[in-house]
């Protein structure tokens, strides 16, 4: 990584010190799990904060980038123990920043059966006010994948067959909105003593909860976030841990609208450069072969 995403710049030093009071000389540490935003721990004697400067352009089709919402969402969550505590947020001479409290614990280590129910009481959490909203139901899905192939430069016929198949089962309407994650991959997971915690709050929405079963058990997210692919054994201990059985019925009818979906969109990364090829488009096809499969059966 380039030294200058590792040292924090001083106009953004000297704005995040007005917030961050303490007697202790504050030590910057790069945090190197961001993907999508620079972002240190700073540390003041016992405690510790996590310093998110935004990068607006990296917003994707899918996923927002939104300082804004990430702030509220922390706002309306930490007292719930289901996010970071908010310190601050304002747009600095280096862009927008987030500051909350550092969570001590490892991402990626939380077992799948605590994440189904973590996301479970994020999806029982009260409505977030002002909080982007999102159509659901198997129509929505496909328009999602439409608007997003529409922004490749080829459709390969394996993709456009699928889409096909997937166009005639029979349609799944809209559900209740609920507060969702938007983006609970891996390493957006933090595993504390007391349980995981859900951090990288950018891109909350008041939608399906099956968006973010979705993006769990989608074959390209987990490579790309977690090194590898769930087993069938792992996915299924995902899905058998979320208490909604009703909820569960409805995502195992969307998901071969979600994989082909979540292949549009690894197909759309590999051709602006965000992944290194079209192996994530691949294994979302697969997984949604296999998900047409068991919903024509």
């Amino acid at each position: 990584m380039p030294s200058s995403r590792l040292v924090p710049p001083l106009s953004l030093v000297t704005p995040v010190a007005t917030y961050l009071t303490g007697e202790a000389e504050p030590t910057w540490t790069p945090l190197l799990g961001g993907r999508t935003n620079r972002l240190w721990r700073v540390r003041q004697g016992a405690r510790a904060s996590v310093v998110k400067l935004y990068d607006p352009s990296s917003a994707t089709l899918l996923f927002p980038n939104d300082p804004e919402a990430e702030f509220a969402a922390l706002s309306h969550l930490a007292p719930r123990g289901l996010a970071p505590e908010p310190v601050a947020q304002f747009d600095s001479p280096e862009g927008p920043v987030v500051i909350y409290r550092y969570i001590p614990g490892r991402a990626q280590d939380a077992a799948l059966h605590d994440l189904a129910r973590l996301l479970s009481r994020v999806h029982r959490a009260d409505p977030m006010p002002r909080c982007r909203s999102l159509p659901s139901g198997s129509a929505a899905v496909i328009a999602q994948t439409d608007a997003i192939l529409a922004q490749c430069r080829g459709r390969p016929s394996p993709l456009h067959n699928l889409r096909r198949a997937v166009l005639a089962l029979p349609e799944i309407g809209s559900t209740r909105s609920r507060l969702i994650h938007g983006d609970p991959v891996a390493t957006n997971v933090v595993a504390t003593p007391t349980g995981p915690v859900l951090i990288d709050w950018q891109c909350p929405a008041m939608g399906d909860p099956c968006e973010d079963l979705a993006i769990v058990l989608s074959p390209s997210m987990q490579e790309s976030y977690r090194g590898e692919m769930l087993s069938e054994a792992e996915a299924a201990e995902f899905l058998t841990s979320y208490p909604d059985a009703a909820l569960i019925k409805r995502y195992q009818q969307l998901a071969p609208h979600y994989h082909l979906r979540m292949a549009a969109y690894a197909l759309w990364c590999a051709e602006t450069g965000r992944s290194p090829d079209e192996t994530g488009m691949w294994h979302d096809l697969r997984a949604a072969e296999s998900a047409l499969s068991s919903a024509q059966a």
